[in-house]
């Protein structure tokens, strides 16, 4: 993220910008002027889902993935994010290093996405139970991945 205040401008790795719902690491003098992000090579694939209880409304858990593929069809490098599964967006680093260098079955990914899902700790609410949230990000994982995979071409 690219911040602009009085001091200049900076920027703010994505990983350090979300602090707590609905606060960031902007100081109370500064705006957002821009997002860089790094593209995923060609090829790759990509997933996107959430659960929400109304269409338009906040989602209660959410999943977002990325893969690419080396020449010989292990993974050449995969990224999974949560939303609404707790304060701030997460990353499903289990899932991401169990998948590295490996062939994505579809019994890989599964265990991958409920171990990732595992690592969270989402909120309870009056909406979801924390336990709802981390079964729910287990299947979006999952689901997200293997829309990914079969976007670039690899086993579904």
């Amino acid at each position: 993220m690219v911040a602009r205040g009085p001091r200049g401008e900076r920027m703010i790795p994505a990983d350090r910008f979300y602090r707590a719902p609905l606060t960031t690491a902007l100081a109370a003098d500064e705006l957002a002027t821009a997002v860089r992000f790094t593209l995923p090579p060609a090829g790759a694939g990509w997933g996107f889902a959430e659960v929400s209880r109304r269409h338009g409304d906040f989602a209660l858990v959410g999943a977002v993935a990325v893969i690419a593929l080396a020449a010989d069809g292990t993974v050449a490098r995969a990224r999974l994010a949560f939303f609404g599964a707790g304060g701030t967006p997460m990353r499903g680093l289990a899932l991401e290093q169990a998948l590295a260098g490996h062939t994505a079955t579809p019994a890989l990914i599964a265990e991958g996405a409920r171990a990732a899902a595992a690592a969270l700790s989402p909120d309870a609410d009056i909406h979801a139970t924390a336990a709802y949230r981390r079964q729910v990000a287990a299947t979006l994982a999952e689901r997200t991945l293997t829309a990914a995979l079969a976007r670039c071409g690899g086993v579904r």
